[in-house]
């Protein structure tokens, strides 16, 4: 799917937030997932201000060179697994959530704000992926 608004590039971002944040929800069991899961709540609530707060600028703004198939990791989620396996997938999900918003930041630098807020989002994926 292409990038090339800042809506879509949200739109993408709450789904795969939504996704990973239901993947911890079915995997709370294990520790180290109990401390992430409560981020994604909040994070996903940024998300959505940052879109009621920038709709004029969703549409105006061109985005180039932008797509999401790089950054999905839907498939990963859907399969059964063993909680070795589960803990390398919850670090796939950080790594590549924290590489698709590292991106974003350029991508969206025409809104210094959201670009901002983007960096510190990938920060904190970051930072999860280093504590598991």
């Amino acid at each position: 799917m292409s990038l090339a608004t800042l809506g879509a590039v949200l739109k993408f971002a709450l789904d795969m937030e939504t996704r990973a944040k239901d993947f911890y929800e079915k995997n709370a069991n294990i520790e180290s997932f109990k401390s992430i899961l409560s981020q994604y709540e909040k994070r996903i609530k940024r998300l959505k201000k940052i879109r009621r707060e920038n709709t004029t600028e969703m549409i105006l703004e061109p985005i180039v060179n932008f797509n999401s198939e790089s950054y999905n990791f839907t498939l990963l989620i859907e399969e059964e697994t063993d909680e070795n396996t589960t803990e390398e997938v919850g670090k796939i999900i950080e790594e590549t959530l924290e590489k698709f918003y590292s991106k974003s930041v350029s991508k969206v630098s025409f809104l210094s704000e959201v670009s901002h807020k983007f960096k510190e989002i990938a920060l904190e994926h970051k930072n999860n992926f280093l504590s598991m």
